[in-house]
């Protein structure tokens, strides 16, 4: 899977990967939630999640997600 992030593209081999990497792009950044761009992630040329500024992943994109139905994330970072 692949997401484009300050004119790189990234490859990641799972969901884990791509959180840690998008982290660690954030991080170094140093943007904000409001100024931080939030990828989709890409495979086999279909959108397989979205990013959350927090390095979450979602099946739509986490700005959608404000209210009661909050879903749940396709990939929590979190330690459990």
């Amino acid at each position: 899977m692949t997401f484009e992030l300050f004119g790189k593209t990234y490859t990641a081999a799972d969901f884990a990967d791509a959180s840690a990497q998008f982290s660690e792009a954030r991080d170094a950044s140093g943007r904000g939630s409001s100024t931080m761009p939030l990828p989709a992630i890409m495979q086999d040329g279909k959108v397989v999640g979205h990013f959350s500024y927090n390095g979450r992943i979602w099946a739509e994109p986490s700005r959608l997600h404000f209210g009661p139905n909050w879903p749940q994330p396709i990939y929590d970072n979190r330690p459990h």
